[in-house]
């Protein structure tokens, strides 16, 4: 798991890296829009 200071730019490498989960909660919630949000996190993992 990571968490802080997630990001769908950084998070690719997070899980690359063997991160089964991200806490994205702010990443989420805090965007202009949240389900693009959900979406570029989603595109982090294969």
């Amino acid at each position: 798991m990571a968490i802080g200071g997630i990001t769908p730019d950084n998070g690719r490498a997070l899980v690359e890296a063997g991160a089964d989960l991200l806490a994205v909660i702010g990443g989420v919630f805090d965007a202009p829009d949240p389900v693009a949000a959900v979406r570029a996190y989603t595109r982090c993992f294969p």
